[in-house]
């Protein structure tokens, strides 16, 4: 992963922390953070780990958010998804919640939303559930699995009250 991408994103994430009312608890918003798992290991069928690119790009993500107070992660039980999160965590000295992937995203989002008014949060998902966190979050119907493509991307979903989910789509190494 060439790291000419961090420049740019470094400077969107700060204009982010400046501007997000996410940064004021008194906004009562709450900040999610949205993130695919890592690449992970396609030789293996069943519960793959994650690849050499795979914790490469949980280093980048660690890095990404160095700057950033994260109260809470979540992740499924799946290998994939708790390495991706584990450095993260391991940084804000949080413990790893997890979730199934059959759990309905709208109550995730809304537990998320009430018990952690003003703080940020991490979700790890994967390709099949990502489109449904974005929905439930936004109130809508916007968001399918074929728009959620490769690894890069990462969603910053801030929610207030009962309106519909702020989402910001950025990117992370390539």
């Amino acid at each position: 992963m060439k790291l000419t991408y961090l420049k740019p994103l470094f400077l969107l994430l700060a204009w982010y922390a400046f501007n997000s009312q996410a940064q004021n608890p008194s906004s009562g918003a709450t900040t999610i953070i949205l993130v695919r798992h890592a690449e992970q290991d396609k030789t293996i069928e069943k519960d793959p780990p994650l690849n050499a690119d795979g914790i490469q790009r949980t280093e980048l993500l660690k890095d990404v958010l160095s700057k950033t107070k994260i109260a809470a992660a979540y992740a499924t039980t799946y290998t994939r998804g708790k390495a991706t999160a584990e450095p993260v965590a391991k940084a804000n000295g949080i413990e790893i919640s997890y979730y199934k992937l059959e759990d309905d995203e709208a109550a995730l989002i809304k537990s998320i939303q009430e018990k952690y008014v003003g703080k940020t949060v991490l979700i790890i998902g994967h390709s099949g559930n990502i489109a449904e966190l974005l929905n439930a979050a936004s109130k809508s119907t916007t968001y399918n699995d074929k728009a959620i493509d490769g690894f890069s991307d990462f969603y910053v979903v801030d929610l207030v009250g009962d309106k519909p989910a702020v989402v910001t789509r950025l990117k992370y190494g390539k």
